[in-house]
């Protein structure tokens, strides 16, 4: 006897919700048991459902997606999380891995992809389509980088007046330092961060910097 699996389908559009109704019709092991269109509608559907695997979208208004994969982890520990976005980006991929969801898909990939990942979440795998995985590994290598990167306290200053928009003259000027040695700051520190030119670190100093 074939076994049917029950999952609740959770996004903040209703015609989005009416997609994956008319997606997942035709499957004769799959069963929506369950709608909710926010985090909370998700939480009160779990109390009084009996649900294997939740398809959540990540930017649902309210108590967002990832919030509220949060709770079903800690309150649910045996359901399986699959987190739909229409973004594949890499610090909130790596947020949901720490969770941990089970997998993750874009929005814009095919009905087949969805199908897919649901029956392999039920297996006990998990599901993350090749773009994301690829992106996850640029995000962790940039990351890498960022914190192998060691700055002397002077390189730090010339960054941090580099990114308020100072002038060499001025930035001479403020560390009682000769012009030749900030342009000597400058070039150090654009090949130590691995950027280009003065806007590379300006975006670095924004990003890093505390």
């Amino acid at each position: 006897m074939n076994r049917t699996i029950k999952i609740l389908i959770a996004d903040d559009h209703r015609i989005f919700l009416d997609g994956l109704r008319a997606i997942l019709k035709n499957e004769k092991s799959i069963c929506i048991e369950a709608e909710a269109t926010s985090g909370e509608e998700v939480m009160e559907q779990l109390r009084h459902k009996d649900i294997d695997i939740v398809v959540l979208d990540v930017e649902m208004g309210g108590k967002n997606g990832i919030d509220t994969a949060v709770e079903i982890r800690i309150n649910y520990p045996h359901i399986r999380i699959l987190m739909l976005t229409m973004h594949g980006d890499g610090g909130r991929i790596d947020k949901l891995l720490t969770i941990p969801v089970d997998g993750y898909i874009l929005k814009n990939k095919g009905a087949d992809q969805l199908v897919e990942a649901i029956y392999k979440l039920d297996s006990g795998r998990t599901h993350f389509n090749p773009e994301i995985t690829e992106e996850l590994i640029r995000y962790r290598r940039n990351q890498k980088k960022h914190e192998e990167v060691k700055l002397t306290q002077r390189e730090e200053e010339v960054l941090r007046l580099i990114a308020q928009e100072y002038t060499t003259p001025q930035i001479s000027e403020a560390l009682f330092i000769a012009q030749s040695t900030v342009e000597t700051h400058r070039r150090n520190l654009i090949g130590k961060l691995g950027v280009k030119g003065t806007l590379g670190l300006v975006r670095w100093a924004v990003e890093n910097l505390k």
